[in-house]
């Protein structure tokens, strides 16, 4: 796993350089310069209301009886998505660490793995209608693009995948996951097996609730559509203004190549290239679309940087509790 995102870091610095330097660092660093630090503490506040709307989601497939207030479900994905951003870390470790702030929050850790499988299969199923709609919205404005098709039949496949993760769910899988965690008692095994406990009647019950998990799949579809707000603002910043809907299949595309090279840490060098590519196809300059990604990742900064501190303030208390109580 290590050398895999090792690998991953390597490759996305490799692809990061290769595209600066095509694109011409003067022409991209005078993009920067123009958005200045009010276009990125902007943009750093848009990105603010998807991270509510993702908490709320979060908060919703929880069980109401074990479920702790929202400004907790937003303090624990504020980290997550800082570690996703900030962190080289192995593939749905930012969403461990979501996990482990809820439970220093005193949500039991069974309630929060569940809770936090359920949100991510939401949040995939989301995405997938979300890219979707970024497709379509090319193929109308540009019926010649190439890949269309093949984006299609991607989604479609994506689409069957989530469902039949959804459906293993709920058809044993998690049982099975619990048999085989069950005997982990030494060392840092030992809150892994206790966070399984019961996920499969957890999860199960969650899925029940056909309101509550209808209502998540809305909210963070919405919070898809409105993470591109930052785009929008960061286009502007830079002097090269899109339309709503180029800016909403821009996002939607540039989301999916993220997600799809979870490999590479916080989509280092695949953003960029993504950027290229896709604003090219709305005339985009190459250095105006690598400004944009710099901003992005500027902004990214911006917010996870005060969600670190405050994971390490908690991680500090829990352990100047337990060093005390040991006294």
């Amino acid at each position: 796993m290590k050398k895999g995102v090792l690998f991953g870091l390597a490759a996305g610095i490799l692809l990061t350089v290769i595209l600066f330097a095509y694109s011409g660092l003067g022409k991209i660093g005078a993009a920067i310069v123009a958005a200045g630090w009010m276009g990125v503490m902007l943009m750093a506040l848009a990105h603010m209301l998807p991270l509510m709307l993702r908490s709320l989601a979060w908060r919703l497939v929880s069980l109401p009886e074990s479920a702790p207030g929202f400004n907790v479900f937003l303090r624990a994905h504020w980290v997550r998505d800082a570690i996703g951003a900030m962190w080289i870390t192995p593939p749905l470790g930012s969403e461990l660490a979501g996990m482990r702030m809820l439970t220093l929050e005193g949500m039991n850790p069974s309630q929060a793995a569940a809770a936090t499988l359920v949100d991510l299969t939401e949040e995939m199923a989301s995405q997938i209608v979300y890219t979707l709609v970024g497709v379509l919205l090319i193929a109308f404005s540009l019926p010649q693009a190439s890949f269309i098709m093949p984006a299609l039949a991607g989604l479609l496949l994506a689409a069957a995948a989530i469902g039949g993760f959804a459906y293993a769910q709920n058809a044993g899988l998690l049982l099975r996951v619990e048999g085989m965690v069950s005997t982990w008692t030494s060392g840092w095994l030992e809150p892994v097996r206790l966070s399984m406990q019961g996920v499969h009647d957890i999860t199960s019950a969650i899925y029940r609730r056909k309101v509550a998990i209808l209502s998540a799949f809305v909210v963070h579809l919405g919070a898809w559509f409105c993470g591109a707000l930052a785009t929008w603002i960061g286009l502007r910043f830079i002097g090269h203004p899109l339309a709503w809907h180029q800016v909403i299949a821009l996002e939607a595309i540039i989301a999916a190549l993220r997600s799809l090279a979870f490999v590479a840490p916080a989509g280092l060098g695949v953003q960029e290239a993504g950027y290229l590519l896709v604003g090219h196809l709305f005339g985009l300059a190459a250095a105006d679309a690598l400004a944009l990604s710099m901003l992005q990742r500027a902004s990214e900064w911006l917010r996870a940087f005060p969600a670190l501190l405050m994971w390490q303030a908690y991680e500090g208390n829990r352990w100047w509790r337990l060093s005390g109580e040991k006294e």
